[in-house]
């Protein structure tokens, strides 16, 4: 299967770019004992908080990947709509499925360091184990760096096929709408996502038309980042700040290798770096055909700080980060236009389109989700802030998607709700009409002031 993916994902890529331009103190206590009590009750507050992401890792190690966590999709029920509206329209901007790691640079390290450690004896048993798994994802990876794993097809096609069935009334209801618009970027992962998730749509609806796009132009607003990417500097250097107070990577080490002391110098001379790249590479075995969580290996409190490091960096670098309060909006801005653009056309009376589907990277959909302000990224938080009130996994995993679907009565009157990951959510920031359900006019003044 991988091997047909990888050869689809480049042909595809060929064709595609050829035919196209392509979210009570009692009344008598002292100020002291009212402020102790309070001490008390945050203290033991954020220990609780701490302690849900530990037991969640403890039971599923495979959690601590963080954005590198499978798509997990849980039956949902839909929250009827106000009687007379019928469901007609929908607009879908998502992140591609699991893939491979997007860069050699760790699985390089990783094979460099185990391959030099198993020819001098210093595998410990644990070390053993992880590295017999993980040269088979290492084998499984070679060539498709970067590329779309069955898991990934698999993901994507589940989301359209469910899309077909839960609103089949969309495609084929009273006003019969036929056209599917797709616009993808140009990765390799992204096309192979589109072209799954339509498979699976075309497997619940048939007679639809389909148009894929994608192309330089598309890609600038569905994968848009700054120049310089501040974000990446700023998150990056807090996490390392923590990584180098707080992570264990001699703890971890100790426990793959009988001696640690020439790591140090195999790997340049900073054991921070090595743990990360360790990390990372670990978190995609899930992710692989061969499908081992080599998280698994890991100690608990190394992997809970390398998660608690990843966790909150990629909130600072792509969220409401105190530390850079305007990046979210201004690479949400693009997007959100294009989206909003989009939905005016699909909502004329003489419009035939009944999806507009959008494939892209977390670096986008994070920051969008962000700037809507959906349940759950409404907060504005700080690199210190972020563990225990945030979680990447969650929100943020392998094949992410935010979806707008629109209902009509009779009359013309427009509502929409929103989906996260298939889920029904609200925006905090916005007082809804009914349950989930926004009128159209409200949801797009909120989101055409937010960016003007």
């Amino acid at each position: 299967m991988r091997k047909v993916l990888e050869i689809l994902q480049y042909k595809y890529v060929d064709s595609v770019l050829n035919e196209t331009n392509s979210y009570i103190c009692r009344k008598q206590a002292t100020v002291k004992h009212i402020l102790l009590i309070i001490c008390i009750f945050i203290s033991a507050f954020l220990s609780a908080e701490a302690q849900d992401y530990r037991e969640i890792i403890r039971n599923n190690p495979a959690w601590a990947a963080s954005n590198l966590y499978q798509y997990v999709y849980s039956e949902t029920v839909d929250t009827p709509a106000p009687k007379g509206y019928k469901p007609f329209y929908i607009n879908h901007y998502g992140r591609h499925g699991s893939r491979y790691m997007s860069s050699s640079v760790e699985s390089d390290a990783v094979r460099e360091v185990f391959a030099y450690a198993e020819a001098e004896g210093l595998l410990t048993e644990a070390g053993k184990m992880f590295w017999r798994d993980a040269g088979i994802v290492l084998e499984e990876q070679n060539g498709a760096v970067g590329m779309l794993t069955s898991k990934g097809a698999e993901e994507l096609y589940g989301i359209g096929e469910r899309m077909g069935r839960r609103f089949s009334r969309i495609f084929k209801g009273d006003r019969f709408r036929k056209t599917v618009k797709c616009v993808s970027s140009t990765s390799p992962r992204c096309l192979i996502s589109m072209t799954k998730f339509t498979d699976g749509l075309k497997d619940q609806i048939k007679g639809l038309e389909y148009c894929y796009i994608t192309g330089a132009d598309h890609y600038a607003y569905l994968a848009y980042h700054l120049e310089p990417e501040e974000g990446l500097i700023v998150s990056g250097d807090k996490e390392m700040a923590f990584r180098r107070t707080e992570s264990l990577p001699e703890l971890l080490f100790a426990h793959f290798f009988t001696e640690t002391d020439w790591i140090k110098d195999f790997v340049g001379g900073d054991i921070y770096w090595f743990e990360r790249r360790l990390y990372q590479f670990a978190c995609v075995g899930q992710l692989t055909d061969y499908g081992k969580c080599l998280l698994e290996y890991f100690p608990e409190e190394p992997l809970v700080k390398n998660w608690e490091a990843r966790n909150a960096r990629f909130y600072v670098a792509y969220a409401n980060s105190k530390e850079l309060p305007y990046y979210a909006t201004q690479v949400a801005t693009p997007l959100l236009k294009k989206i909003i653009g989009r939905i005016d056309l699909a909502l004329q009376d003489d419009s035939d389109v009944a999806a507009d589907l959008c494939f892209g990277h977390d670096v986008t959909l994070m920051p969008l989700i962000s700037h809507i302000g959906i349940r759950g990224m409404h907060e504005r938080l700080s690199f210190e802030e972020v563990n225990g009130r945030w979680d990447s996994a969650e929100f943020i995993g392998m094949g992410s998607n935010i979806q707008f679907v629109f209902y009509r009565n009779n009359k013309g009157d427009i509502l929409v709700k929103i989906l996260y990951n298939e889920k029904e959510i609200d925006i905090p920031a916005l007082k809804t009409f009914q349950g989930p359900y926004y009128r159209w006019e409200d949801l797009r003044n909120y989101l055409v002031q937010s960016i003007s």
